[in-house]
């Protein structure tokens, strides 16, 4: 499995936790209720990518230190947010977005250099992940659309 297949599959099963969640709270119960393998699953394959994603996870700051003013990105943005706090100060009603972070990158670095590399770091085939596997049916009955289902769909025998 690559680095990417990891980072991917990780994000895809926190979302699906946040949105078990939301489920809990609208309806008050849980959207995997009794499915306690499936839990199991979610969680366990969670903590194997977390581990396994510790040295992508070096490198991709050490590479972000690399290429990107990090100081320079922080202050900017504490400028802009100054900003905008002040505007909102006078004017508490207004409809303004708080400010988006800023990549500023280093002198004689570009973004299509550091994208490359990115790139090259997350084609990283790793080797001995361990995903834990469930069967199909273990999700029968539970509603989920044909989205959710394809989060689990590389953890199912």
């Amino acid at each position: 499995m690559t680095n990417r297949e990891m980072v991917n599959n990780y994000n895809a099963l926190f979302d699906f936790q946040r949105k078990e969640e939301q489920y809990r709270a609208r309806t008050g119960e849980q959207l995997l209720r009794g499915r306690i393998k499936a839990t199991y699953a979610i969680r366990k394959n969670m903590a194997e990518f977390l581990d396994k994603l510790k040295p992508y996870d070096d490198s991709r700051n050490a590479l972000i230190a690399e290429y990107r003013d990090q100081d320079a990105e922080r202050k900017q943005y504490e400028k802009a947010m100054e900003t905008y706090r002040k505007k909102m100060e006078k004017n508490p009603d207004a409809a303004l977005a708080e400010p988006e972070p800023k990549i500023i990158w280093r002198e004689g670095k570009t973004e299509e250099e550091y994208g490359k590399k990115l790139d090259e770091l997350l084609d990283i085939d790793v080797e001995d992940v361990n995903v834990h596997m469930i069967d199909p049916d273990v999700l029968d009955g539970v509603p989920l659309s044909s989205t959710e289902i394809g989060v689990f769909m590389f953890m199912l025998r």
